[in-house]
């Protein structure tokens, strides 16, 4: 299994990068088409905290975790799953943005919630796929207000885990939607390919002991950036850069993409940024409707929709959309031999 990496000298990258920018982007908040402040400026004037760096990051599963969902909405609750070895463990909240330049803001002091030793999985010797069952989730409640938009504001969200009394840490990430918000930007979180190439459990769409997986979950943690998976090589300067700007963005997963039909999305324009390889039919059709209704595509990305996949419920909650299918074979694909499925066989779009 590989090794989380989130190294002294990222960390080191993050603070010379911001600031540096500091210095030079003092600067009145962008407005909106309305003359006033956008709400990304409003939340960025806002305190931020280096509190959300880790100080000893968990190597040996001393403590991870992972979300019940890519995605909520302002306002929904979430349930984080958590595997610590010790008896209690610390969780916080941060969201992802500018923060003239320290680079997140604490959303949700730390609460002390009781450790639980969890059962790691056995791959699917068909599939390959490792999917986690674990209980005693911390529910996590989100907020929303009349008054004030920036209360959860819709965003990149770090669960910061710290086990005690050691101080283990670990990361779990989320996206927080807006859906009834209209908004400039939609950013879009590549979250397939962070599973696709995940190796947590053994296997990822790649390779790992035996062979690769043809299918694998959302639940289960993320092995690289402990636990955050793509953010911080993918996406994070992106963000740091649109919010330091001010420009008007909302965020969502490329779950929400494949089941958001974008007369939906309330937005002017839909970011693809990072790595944003992997795409079901259904994304492919949503994006193509987006950009015949007039909305704007940027792609700001690499490998941009080359393999096509399918997604399925969870075998074990029976939750939609938790499963990646992606043989990358017409061969092995049993849709390729259905006229009425082969549409769907997941190989390389072109």
């Amino acid at each position: 299994m590989k090794k989380n990496s989130f190294s002294k000298e990222r960390r080191a990258f993050l603070r010379a990068s911001a600031s540096a920018g500091t210095a030079a982007l003092l600067v009145t908040p962008a407005t909106a088409s309305s003359g006033n402040p956008t709400l990304v400026a409003l939340e960025n004037a806002r305190q931020g905290s280096y509190d959300w760096y880790l100080n000893r990051m968990a190597r040996n599963s001393e403590i991870l975790g992972y979300a019940s969902a890519t995605s909520i909405n302002r306002g929904e609750s979430i349930n984080i799953h958590v595997h610590c070895v010790e008896p209690n463990y610390s969780l916080e909240v941060y969201r992802l943005g500018w923060y003239n330049g320290v680079g997140a803001r604490l959303m949700k002091s730390p609460v002390m919630v009781s450790g639980t030793r969890q059962p790691m999985p056995t791959p699917d010797p068909v599939t390959g796929m490792a999917e986690c069952n674990w209980t005693n989730p911390y529910n996590l409640t989100t907020g929303t207000s009349a008054t004030d938009p920036t209360v959860w504001p819709s965003g990149y969200y770090l669960v910061k885990l710290t086990s005690q009394p050691s101080g283990y840490q670990a990361y779990v990430v989320f996206v927080l939607r807006d859906d009834a918000r209209t908004a400039d930007l939609l950013f879009q979180q590549s979250i397939t390919t962070y599973a696709a190439y995940n190796m947590w459990g053994g296997k990822n769409l790649y390779g790992g002991a035996g062979g690769r997986a043809y299918k694998v979950s959302l639940n289960r943690p993320f092995d690289d950036a402990a636990g955050a998976g793509g953010t911080f090589t993918l996406e994070v300067q992106m963000i740091r850069f649109l919010e330091r700007e001010g420009y008007d963005v909302k965020y969502c997963t490329n779950v929400d993409t494949h089941t958001t039909l974008a007369k939906d999305w309330r937005a002017k324009a839909f970011l693809s940024v990072g790595h944003d390889e992997y795409w079901s039919w259904e994304m492919r059709s949503n994006v193509e409707q987006a950009r015949d209704r007039g909305i704007n595509l940027g792609f700001f990305s690499a490998n941009t929709c080359f393999r096509q996949i399918r997604f399925e419920p969870s075998p074990v909650t029976r939750a939609a959309n938790c499963t990646i299918v992606c043989y990358k074979d017409n061969l092995l694909d049993p849709y390729f031999n259905d006229p009425k499925l082969r549409n769907l066989t997941t190989t390389y779009w072109r």
